[in-house]
């Protein structure tokens, strides 16, 4: 009888262990975008910086973003694309005008993903500090993927269950 509630604890453990670990394996992605961009041209130049355990969003890939502004509140749009991989998310949230600088906030939500495990929201952030020189950027949160040794365990905690269903 002991053996029995040995195991069966053993299952519950390494259940419990395999659920909390895939749950804690979601990570946030940030994009940081800093640019200068020229009024007379209305071209954005500037270097993107990528902070993410996704492969698709550690490669050099193409940006386009527009910020419009009232007093109080700004419209946020952007696009990042890597080949076939891509996010575009508009958002809106409050203006701040200070000095001759501005900043922006707010909440993002995806209008489409290709090829990248996210979830369709987050936040973004943005400054401009009238002289052309701006800076931009956006958090949002990987879908949580099970690590291959959490499926194993799961998968072995299954394979027990089947086993000892045969024994009875």
């Amino acid at each position: 009888m002991s053996s029995f509630l040995t195991r069966k604890s053993a299952l519950r453990t390494t259940l419990v262990f395999g659920a909390l670990s895939a749950a804690l394996s979601a990570n946030a992605f940030i994009i940081n975008v800093v640019a200068t961009y020229d009024v007379n041209t209305g071209i954005v130049n500037g270097t993107v910086l990528r902070y993410s355990s996704l492969p698709q969003l550690n490669t050099t890939f193409g940006y386009s973003f527009g910020i419009g502004s009232n007093a109080t509140t700004n419209t946020f749009s952007a696009v990042f694309s890597n080949g076939g991989s891509s996010i575009a998310m508009d958002g809106t949230g409050p203006s701040v005008f200070a000095a001759g600088t501005a900043t922006f906030s707010g909440t993002w939500t995806a209008s489409s993903i290709v090829d990248l495990p996210v979830e369709p929201t987050g936040t973004y952030s943005s400054s401009w500090d009238g002289l052309g020189n701006l800076s931009l950027t956006v958090v949002g949160q990987e879908r949580a993927v099970p690590e291959p040794a959490t499926m194993a365990v799961l998968g072995l905690g299954v394979v027990g269950l089947v086993r000892r269903r045969r024994n009875k």
